[in-house]
């Protein structure tokens, strides 16, 4: 029974992980913040130095975000290169995170684009994009990655925390 039950979450994982690639969906971004994002992100992006934003890399695989812990400082700006490592499509997704940033901009294969509000970032495999913003809020919050069907992986799927104190 017990391998019975371990062969059809195998079976499940790789379906998921297949299927999950075929799948569209991508980058998502709103026009202009809600109540719960950071009120006049344009406004805290002029305000900020960008002359030397601290630079930090995360790697996406299917399993993990390395690191899987973020630790930013409110009122720093930052050079974020995320960078897809896996061999399947994966997201960057942190609802809590991108509602407490300020983003100056996007750099992407197609190139760089002003993007006030970001609701979540979509990696093809071996893609990188380049995010530079500010923390402004501070707190807590989850990253994980929401590609379709990667929740039969539970426990094993990327997950992790970015703070900002």
């Amino acid at each position: 029974m017990v391998l019975r039950i371990l062969a059809i979450a195998l079976i499940s994982v790789l379906a998921a992980c297949s299927l999950g690639n075929k799948l569209t969906f991508g980058d998502k971004f709103l026009g202009a913040p809600t109540e719960e994002h950071v009120a006049e992100p344009k406004e805290w992006v002029a305000a900020t130095d960008w002359s030397n934003p601290e630079a930090m890399t995360v790697l996406i695989t299917e399993y993990e975000f390395q690191p899987s812990r973020l630790v930013l400082e409110a009122g720093k700006p930052y050079r974020l290169k995320i960078i897809n490592r896996g061999a399947f499509k994966h997201t960057f997704s942190s609802s809590g995170f991108f509602k407490s940033i300020a983003v100056r901009h996007l750099v992407a294969a197609a190139g760089k684009t002003y993007l006030p509000v970001v609701s979540r970032l979509v990696f093809e495999p071996d893609e990188e994009k380049e995010l530079l913003f500010v923390a402004v809020r501070t707190g807590e919050h989850k990253l994980e990655c929401t590609a379709p069907l990667h929740f039969p992986l539970g426990p094993w799927a990327a997950s992790g925390t970015i703070t900002v104190e």
